[in-house]
């Protein structure tokens, strides 16, 4: 018969989680292992490994392979909790199956922190007033901006990368030197500034000689 075993004088179908591998009823049922499925009795032929896009959830052939949801991605066979397979941050699942890869964001432009998610978000384009961009958008987390903290009001010290001529003093005053600032909080001098900072040394220099 179909998927049959003979053990002694007794004759039966394969039971769940197993097969008749060989189509050969005199010879035993092939045990199924995890991330395939044999969830019925008397069948034939190779265990059935589970789709891409499911997985063999509690490592039992008999039971059915379980879909898995938006947000994640699995090549056939594999088994486990569907929450192991979740897409990676900065990665999505820009077509809600489980079944095809998981897309990057698109570098410098988009961003995603998470685990498990279907959309990249876009990375800001600029820093706000009286910060300066301190590091670049990547795949996983936006530009960051930091304050200029180091600076004491009421002077500006730093609007969108631009250091003004305002430092802070040993004594945590402010004032002076661009290229003390530039030291200070991590602002890029640009050759002008670079100029006119060496240039304000020189007059101090000379300034003390006289």
């Amino acid at each position: 018969g179909t998927g049959e075993l003979c053990v002694a004088e007794t004759s039966s179908l394969c039971f769940p989680g197993s097969t008749d591998e060989d189509y050969d009823p005199a010879t035993p049922c092939t045990l199924c292992e995890s991330g395939t499925q044999a969830s019925s009795f008397g069948l034939r032929g190779p265990c059935t490994v589970c789709p891409a896009g499911t997985v063999d959830h509690d490592h039992l052939p008999s039971t059915n392979c379980t879909p898995c949801g938006p947000g994640t991605y699995l090549t056939a066979g594999q088994h486990g909790n569907c929450s192991e397979f979740l897409c990676s941050a900065g990665e999505v699942d820009l077509d809600s199956d489980a079944s095809t890869p998981c897309l990057p964001c698109a570098a410098g432009v988009e961003f995603q922190p998470l685990t498990g998610q279907l959309h990249c978000k876009p990375c800001s384009t600029s820093c706000p007033s009286a910060t300066f961009l301190a590091a670049p958008c990547t795949l996983i987390a936006n530009i960051t901006c930091t304050p200029c903290s180091q600076c004491s009001a009421p002077h500006a010290c730093c609007v969108d990368c631009d250091c003004i001529n305002t430092s802070a003093s040993e004594d945590g005053s402010a004032s002076g030197s661009i290229s003390n600032l530039a030291i200070v909080i991590g602002c890029p001098l640009d050759e002008d500034r670079k100029n006119e900072a060496e240039e304000e040394g020189e007059g101090k220099k000379q300034s003390a000689e006289g």
